[in-house]
């Protein structure tokens, strides 16, 4: 095939243009972009009603624009009910908004097709200082209000719908696949045009080489994509939750779905994995790849052939979810929905994806244990894991060395199984490589800065310890030889324990190991590499996120959350390693601890792996800094374990 004829003549306005933002720049780029969307065609938009409502969110009232008629259901007979469609523009994250084409030309299109009604979102974009699970958290809140007030506008319950173009397909996904994992009622149907939802995609085969002919600005390399994220999540891609990055997670239980794709679209792979991952789990999928359109097609003129037949292929959809949910077969709809934000402390409660289930063998692994309770009222468990070497059943085996882990994600996300992408994809994870060398290991939650801020997380990291120690018989474990361990966030953890600990005179933890930990808030910002992605210095910075204030104004906050503060001469053992080529937390992070160490005559080891970047991701996509890191963090609480 072709590039479709009309898209083709309209590039022409945007030939040679690399990027939005670059075409917005220049003083014609609004008038350009106009007429490469199609503004000089001969199109009137559909008259409906519209009306804007507020849903209630953790960050804040939703902005809802409602297209069609209010007009209350009548009880008792739903054949009288209109579709209904709660629907995410797209934009990078970081883009769109209600006026853009893919929302306010598509909703009257849909809701003039259907007689039924459209709830289209402004959610948070992933700008100034925003990021996960910010604008997720909105289109939940966004669908809970829909759900609930459908039958004032006409939606009979379990017959709306949710979907969302490209980063809005995203939010869409996450969006109901929370729901899927709370058991909540589910969206009658999922509508996805060219969705977003993977981290790494194979390219394109290009046979004829038509791909060369849509101009960069339509185009989404690897890095493009890997950039959208990275800001998305505030944070690598590794760290992300399923609910960021939803087309890797097992998609089992998810409404019936219908995708629409582009022929020459980068993310084509994205819509096609996941519509093949859905039919695998048996979920019903209806898969259109709409022949020579581009990505974010449904942003031009609805003049166009190639727009109207994709709003035909989503109007059909949309009418059939509710014509199916009446006769009792699909989705199970809504009512009220869950509240997600905790009712005591008034923070932020979604639960993160276990993605990945420790290879170890069975009965060696003690899941979701309790180690304290948090909150105004003490309902709030705090989890941990705990890992046994083989062949350790009870008390009878004393004396084993432990390790407390603490991981990763910014102090804002995160979850205590994981290690990033890279650890997570060895045969043995480094907890069972430290089980088969003899230790016990616990891997530990802490509240995460949406929920509580510092010291709240270092409270929470020496609970688990302390748990550790007061159950040291059980699980036959040396008090004398607990050891602490982190990766970034948790690094930065770690840290505290060890050093809060020691200089307090007392001996919670006999040595640290410690991932590319952020070590000095007060000086980080101004250490960030040239290139960096993120930077303590940023306006709602994770770092100004954990200490509730921001950092130059408030240094006495950062200082207290700096393990630098807490040096002493009475420091227990440390092993430091970091990447020189983090793009997050600078490795002169892990320099500065280990100079100040050293000069308070405390035993320290630097290690820096080159051309490293954040999470040991190397540019040739190795695990060999993985690899390397691993190796020195075993065999360094080895080294502590034979001479405690």
């Amino acid at each position: 095939m072709t590039l479709d004829r009309q898209l083709a003549r309209a590039m022409v306005h945007v030939a040679g243009v690399e990027s939005f933002a670059q075409l917005l720049s220049d003083p014609s780029g609004a008038e350009r972009l106009e007429a490469f969307n199609g503004g000089g065609f001969d199109y009137s938009l559909p008259e409906v009603p519209v009306c804007v409502v507020h849903a209630p969110g953790p960050s804040g009232a939703v902005p809802i624009r409602v297209y069609g008629t209010r007009r209350p259901a009548k009880p008792g007979f739903a054949d009288t009910g209109v579709p209904g469609l709660v629907w995410l523009h797209g934009g990078g994250f970081t883009g769109g908004d209600l006026d853009m084409r893919e929302a306010d030309q598509l909703a009257r299109e849909l809701v003039q097709r259907t007689g039924g009604v459209v709830f289209s979102v402004d959610y948070r974009l992933a700008r100034e200082g925003v990021h996960f699970p910010v604008p997720h958290e909105d289109a939940l809140a966004a669908w809970l209000w829909a759900a609930g007030h459908a039958e004032e506008f006409g939606v009979v319950p379990g017959t709306l719908c949710l979907g969302g173009a490209s980063a809005g397909a995203n939010l869409a996904v996450g969006a109901a696949m929370y729901l899927n994992d709370i058991g909540e009622p589910l969206p009658a149907k999922m509508l996805l045009a060219y969705p977003f939802l993977h981290s790494e995609l194979l390219p394109l085969a290009d046979p004829d080489g038509t791909f060369s002919a849509v101009p960069r600005i339509l185009r989404l390399t690897p890095d493009d994509c890997r950039r959208m994220l990275e800001n998305y999540i505030g944070g690598p891609v590794g760290m992300a939750s399923s609910y960021a990055v939803p087309g890797n997670a097992d998609p089992s239980g998810m409404p019936p779905t219908a995708v629409l794709a582009c022929e020459y679209d980068d993310l084509r792979t994205s819509a096609e994995h996941y519509a093949d991952s859905l039919r695998q789990a048996g979920v019903p999928v209806r898969y259109r790849l709409e022949q020579g359109a581009t990505h974010g097609f449904l942003n031009h003129s609805a003049a166009m052939d190639i727009v109207q037949r994709g709003l035909s292929f989503l109007a059909a959809e949309l009418t059939s979810a509710a014509t199916v949910s009446m006769i009792g077969i699909g989705g199970s709809g809504s009512s009220a929905g869950p509240t997600f934000l905790d009712e005591q402390a008034g923070t932020n409660v979604i639960p993160l994806r276990q993605q990945r289930e420790s290879m170890m063998t069975e009965g060696r692994v003690l899941k979701s244990i309790e180690f304290a309770r948090t909150g105004e009222d003490g309902s709030r468990p705090l989890l941990l894991d705990l890992y046994l070497p083989a062949g350790q059943d009870g008390p009878h085996q004393q004396g084993r060395p432990a390790v407390v882990h603490f991981h990763g994600g910014g102090w804002r996300v995160g979850e205590r199984s994981s290690l990033g992408p890279v650890c997570d994809s060895f045969d043995l994870t480094p907890f069972d490589v430290l089980t088969e060398a003899g230790f016990v290991v616990v891997s530990a939650d802490y509240r995460l800065s949406d929920q509580a801020q510092f010291p709240a997380q270092l409270h929470d990291a020496q609970a688990a310890v302390q748990w550790l120690r007061d159950h040291a018989n059980q699980y036959a474990v040396d008090p004398d030889r607990i050891y602490a361990w982190g990766d970034s966030a948790g690094g930065h953890l770690a840290s505290l324990v060890g050093l809060a600990a020691s200089k307090a005179g007392e001996d919670l933890v006999a040595a640290v190991a410690a991932w590319y930990p952020p070590t000095d808030l007060v000086h980080m910002g101004e250490q960030a590499l040239p290139n960096a992605v993120a930077r303590a210095s940023d306006p709602g910075s994770r770092e100004e996120l954990l200490v509730g204030a921001v950092l130059a104004e408030q240094p006495d906050k950062a200082a207290a959350a700096s393990p630098i503060s807490y040096v002493s001469s009475h420091a227990p053992p440390f092993l430091l390693i970091h990447g020189t080529a983090d793009r997050f937390v600078p490795a002169a992070q892990s320099q500065s601890l280990a100079a100040e160490l050293e000069k308070a005559g405390a035993d320290v080891e630097l290690l820096l792996i080159e051309d490293a970047d954040h999470m040991w991701q190397l540019p040739d996509g190795s695990p060999a800094a993985a690899g390397k890191a691993l190796a020195a963090t075993v065999a360094f609480f080895r080294q502590q374990a034979a001479h405690p």
